[in-house]
């Protein structure tokens, strides 16, 4: 066994009751270690060696700061951090003198008590060393424990992530924490300045006290060890880390209650390593945040508001700035380090103009940081010392791993990355050695293997990627790769990561990009954004590649007509009605003939037939849905034949048919498959089986089975979210659950679901559905509110529902009474008329009785109105609705016949009618109708039959 070698002493300085021992950087109070960070520590030793002299500021940062630029405020922070701990100020205290703007004094007396003995062997048992930073450790505190859990069950722990993670606090915590908990201690040693592997153990023996000699081996180190159950802290192992690997195997072999917590950007791979990867702070979703309160729940902007506020006193993060702030926290992906830097430049630049700095993240994130360790300073830094230790062909490997936008499979990969110095073959391995080296992210949560830079890191690899020369090769490379991508998922392959389509489309129509190229991946991506119903993404480009058709030569080819179908469809979506949209369907419509392609015509005509109804125009619509018919028999499709029967059976039901809408609409439930739905919401943008759902029940709300149509609107909402296609979710809320429930007097209802579209429609950035949305609010606020109701919110109401332009579903009907009774009569009646001729001129039949009882309704409360003039719209309604089976207008007209005949010669008849419509509803139906009908009818009992019960319990359909 080696001989141990005693510690060398040092002087002791001491002031107040504090005791300093410089060498060991350890201040003592009371014999008890004092928590300082090291530059607060740092500085509390520059003033305590000239005591009462006056040391500049200039002076002081440049002996704390050594080769590195920061601004004054650091120093301030601390002194103040430093005059905290050492309680200055209190109980009498001073120790520190602030001459005003020049510099700090110690004042207190200082005592040199000589040398201080050490102690024979390592002092083990001493207290933890203190920690190097004031920052407070934010969203680690699970971690910690599982890293303390884990050093406790395994003797070799190593604490792994990239640079800036924050893995050196991480650890000093752990340590402490088992401090605490009355463990042997703890030692830590700073292998970051170390540069040769030789020197290892040296660094260790330092670390322990041991006299570092000439000939020192890990038996010497593990001799002094043995028998001690200390808790060994090797700090940023990397770049050293086969020398740290076989140090740390003799060691655990040689001492054997020895325990080691290692931190590194990879594993040690030592038999019995434990690795703990140490993930990002939590950041908000991408969904948002509501306030300060909301977001302050997560770690990363904690730490931004924490670091933020220590460099500039005036930040304070409002309700208004935390989604801002929260954006430029998911931006730095929860990276400490990063988080720190950005939000050091707050101070100067504002969040707004940080957040648009951050394009230029690696600048934005140079700023002099605490840390005096050259790779701890900058983000830079950091990823240049990770960079620097990988070989040449890892390093070509990860550059060209920056050309992928988001996640990236092991195949792609290989495309993207491999070239005549590094096949194919040899990409994968070096991917997962990166990964291995946290250079890069795996998302285990798949269902392949899937891969990812950090956004940090990424802008570092395209930085290196145009030092060699590589990008403008890789990204025509990329764009390729994705648009092949793009068009073997229209022949069932995998939908790509339109991130990375949006990034190859960048390149592409940049001035050194390829428009030709771009043309054909914007036509080739169209059916990848409806699938993923991110159509303000798709927008853009689509117009800019139509822009681009002439100069590239593909106009009047099929490239256009794809561009021109997929703008008329997705400008419904994002932008509602308009002319732009239906022109290019119009365009989409003469190039699909010119092609004699019989499936591209109808497809064309689905989406021009959906223009048409949305504006009303229900005749057009309907000689549509028979061009389609045709166009699906001749192009042989049974799927597109379905469809075809389903445009026509919606068309006649909005043309009053219902009789004749349902068997159709029927057929096409049985006839879906998974594979259909999937196509067709590739080319239409959503899924038509749900729409089925929801149309079916309007048809049997109309024809009095409200039961079963609220089954089928409840069966539609639950199929869309299940799906998980927004687009589709939309339009069941919209024209299923907020229609038919507004239709019912069900207000609470459409008010609830009316809330989820509009949440569904901000996030997804769909226009028309949100505008939809906001209506049915409007409409169903002012039900909801009756007498409390204002003429303002009646006027709301009123303008947004003039904004939907999707009157065919959401008539005015719902609201008129409700607003022309709050001082909108002539609006009102204007509207009414309006709807009513364009009813009798376009089509939308099925409303028509509705609209003439409502007529009827609003006439009746002017005073000058003839009345025989009111009872003939009200038994025009009545008639119209039973000729046309629609039940539901018919019990409308019904009840309004009813309450107006009340008292008059006309009543017996009324009620007589009344009875009549009410005893061909099923007894298990109920609705708001119902209820009022029912309650009706008590006051002419010798009217109410048998089979018609007059009362019934309501119940919620939700």
């Amino acid at each position: 066994m080696a001989e141990q070698s005693p510690l060398p002493p040092e002087p002791a300085l001491s002031f107040g009751g504090f005791r300093v021992l410089p060498r060991q950087r350890l201040v003592l109070e009371a014999g008890r270690p004092l928590r300082l960070g090291s530059r607060a520590l740092d500085i509390l030793l520059v003033l305590v060696e000239r005591p009462g002299e006056r040391l500049s500021k200039g002076e002081l940062i440049a002996r704390v700061w050594r080769d590195t630029h920061v601004v004054e405020g650091n120093l301030k922070f601390q002194v103040a951090a430093l005059r905290r701990a050492l309680r200055d100020g209190q109980d009498g205290r001073r120790f520190i003198e602030t001459s005003q703007g020049q510099g700090y004094c110690f004042v207190a007396p200082v005592t040199v008590e000589g040398m201080a003995d050490a102690p024979a062997e390592p002092d083990t048992e001493r207290a933890p060393e203190p920690a190097t930073s004031l920052e407070p450790l934010i969203g680690r505190d699970e971690v910690v424990a599982k890293v303390v859990e884990r050093i406790g069950r395994y003797r070799l722990v190593t604490l792994v992530g990239p640079g800036g993670i924050g893995k050196s606090s991480v650890a000093r915590a752990v340590a402490d924490r088992r401090d605490a908990a009355g463990e042997h201690g703890h030692r830590v040693v700073e292998l970051a300045g170390i540069v040769e592997p030789a020197l290892v153990v040296g660094a260790v023996a330092a670390a322990l006290g041991l006299d570092v000699r000439p000939g020192l081996t890990v038996a010497d180190v593990a001799a002094a060890l043995r028998g001690r159950g200390l808790l060994l802290l090797l700090d940023d192992c990397a770049h050293l880390v086969d020398a740290v690997a076989s140090a740390v195997a003799a060691l655990l072999r040689r001492a054997p209650h020895l325990r080691i917590l290692a931190t590194s950007r990879e594993p040690l791979r030592v038999h019995g390593e434990h690795v703990v990867r140490l993930p990002p702070l939590e950041c908000p979703p991408a969904t948002g945040v509501s306030g300060a309160g909301e977001a302050l729940r997560y770690p990363a902007v904690q730490l931004f508001v924490e670091v933020a506020s220590a460099n500039s006193d005036e930040f304070r993060m409002t309700d208004d700035d935390a989604p801002l702030v929260a954006d430029i926290c998911r931006q730095l992906d929860g990276v400490p380090l990063a988080i720190e830097l950005a939000a050091a430049r707050v101070g100067v630049l504002g969040l707004r103009g940080l957040e648009v700095q951050l394009a230029d993240r690696l600048r934005v994130l140079a700023g002099g940081r605490r840390t005096g360790l050259p790779q701890h300073r900058t983000m830079r830094a950091a990823l240049d010392w990770s960079y620097d230790l990988l070989s040449p062909p890892e390093q070509a490997v990860f550059r060209r791993l920056g050309a992928f936008a988001d996640t990236f499979t092991l195949p792609a990969a290989a495309v993207i990355a491999a070239d005549e110095d590094v096949p194919p073959a040899d990409v994968v391995p070096h991917v997962i050695e990166l990964a291995t080296k946290s250079l890069v992210v795996t998302e285990a949560d798949e269902p392949e293997p899937c891969f990812r830079l950090l956004q940090t890191i990424r802008a570092y690899a395209r930085e290196k990627l145009a030092e060699g020369g590589e990008a403008e090769h890789l990204a025509r490379r990329h764009a390729t790769f994705w648009l092949n991508l793009c068009e073997a998922a229209a022949e069932g392959g995998s939908e790509p990561e339109l991130a990375d389509v949006n990034t190859a489309l960048a390149w592409a129509f940049s001035p050194a990009g390829d428009r030709g190229l771009g043309i054909r991946l914007a036509a080739a991506a169209l059916p990848c954004w409806m699938a993923a119903s991110r159509l303000g993404e798709g927008q853009p480009w689509l117009e800019r590649a139509l822009e681009g058709l002439d100069d590239a030569g593909l106009r009047g080819t099929r490239e256009e007509l794809v561009l021109q179908a997929g703008v008329g469809i997705i400008t419904q979506l994002v932008k509602g009605v308009t002319a732009e949209a239906e022109a290019a369907l119009l365009r989409a419509l003469e190039l699909a003939r010119s092609f004699d392609a019989p499936l591209s015509e109808f497809q064309v005509l689905e989406s021009l037939w959906i223009y048409r109804l949305r504006i009303g125009a229900v005749g057009e619509a309907l000689g549509l849905a028979r061009l389609a018919e045709d166009r699906a028999k001749a192009a042989a499709a049974p799927d597109v034949l379905a469809s075809a029967g389903w445009m026509l059976g919606v068309t006649l039901h909005l043309s009053g048919l219902s009789n004749l809408a349902r068997p159709l609409i029927e057929e096409r439930l049985r006839q879906r498959s998974t594979a259909s739905r999937r196509l067709q919401i590739r080319h239409a943008g959503f899924d038509e089986a749900v729409a089925t759902h929801f149309m079916l029940g309007h048809v049997l709300w109309i024809e009095g089975r409200p039961t079963e149509a609220f089954a089928a609107v409840r069966d539609a909402v639950a199929d869309a979210h299940k799906l998980g296609h927004p687009t589709t979710l939309c339009s069941a809320l919209a024209w299923g659950s907020c229609t038919l429930s507004l239709h019912a007097g069900d207000y609470a209802e459409a008010a609830e679901a009316a809330a989820e579209l509009v949440e569904v429609a901000e996030v997804h950035a769909l226009a028309d559905p949100l505008l939809y949305g906001r209506a049915v609010q409007a409409i169903a606020e002012l039900h909801l509110r009756r007498t409390e109701a204002t003429q303002a919110e009646a006027t709301l109401a009123l303008e947004r529902w003039r904004a939907t332009k999707w009157h065919v579903f959401l008539p005015v009907s719902l609201f008129a009474q409700a607003a022309a009774a709050l001082g909108l009569e002539a609006e009102m009646l204007r509207e009414v008329d309006d709807a009513l001729l364009h009813a009798e001129h376009s089509g939308p039949v099925w409303i028509h009785p509705e609209l003439l009882r409502v007529k009827g309704e609003l006439l009746w409360n002017k005073p000058s109105q003839d009345q025989e003039g009111v009872r003939e719209y009200l038994l025009r309604a009545f008639a119209h609705a039973r000729d046309r089976g629609a039940l539901a207008w018919q019990l409308k007209a019904a009840i309004s016949l009813a309450r107006f005949d009340r008292g008059r010669k006309g009543q017996q008849m009324s009620s007589a009618l009344l009875v009549e419509t009410c005893q061909q509803f099923g007894a298990e139906a109920d609705t708001a109708d119902l209820r009022v009908a029912r309650h009706l009818l008590t006051r002419f009992p010798s009217l109410v039959g048998p089979q018609m019960p007059v009362h019934s319990k309501p119940h919620r359909r939700r």
